[in-house]
């Protein structure tokens, strides 16, 4: 951490032909800039997402984040469950969204996981129902390659399939 003073100090205004008074930043002492990383800590960090992702990759590359994870996630629990469809109250307590948002009660993953489905940040899912009665439908096929590609889905985990009595329900 560095330090920076403020002092009042007398200014002369040309413009107006007075003195005010102004505040005036001064630096006492520079922050220390570390070079060395600390490779071990952040290897901790690092999980098997980050394994495909590009070294220094900038720009509108993509990038995996704790966001994508859940997302991931969110979309096995779907695939494996019967008809591809949970109740919003059980799929917002799975463990990935706990882990994504781990600060929030069960009532707030619910409002957030509803929010990211309604605003198509979770390919494939749509909601159906109202209140509490309310479910995470996923379709499949309507999932892209490049969602895919992006969430890094494993195919045999996601294209489960659906038994006929389930889907012509």
């Amino acid at each position: 951490m560095g330090v920076i003073a403020v002092d009042q100090v007398e200014d002369y205004n040309g413009t107006l032909r007075r003195v005010d008074l102004v505040l005036q930043p001064t630096i006492k002492a520079w922050p220390e800039f570390v070079r060395r990383a600390r490779i071990a800590e952040l290897m901790r960090w690092c999980t098997a997402g980050h394994e495909a992702q590009a070294a220094g990759v900038t720009g509108k590359a993509t990038r995996w984040t704790p966001f994508k994870a859940a997302v991931r996630e969110v979309l096995y629990d779907l695939a494996a469950a019967p008809g591809h469809r949970l109740p919003l109250d059980q799929l917002a307590l799975a463990d990935a969204v706990r882990a994504y948002k781990p600060h929030h009660a069960a009532p707030q993953l619910r409002r957030w996981l509803a929010w990211a489905i309604d605003e198509k940040l979770v390919p494939g899912c749509t909601l159906d129902g109202r209140g509490k009665e309310r479910a995470v439908v996923l379709d499949t096929a309507s999932i892209t390659a490049e969602h895919r590609r992006e969430l890094q889905l494993d195919e045999r985990r996601l294209n489960t399939r659906v038994p006929a009595a389930v889907a012509g329900a």
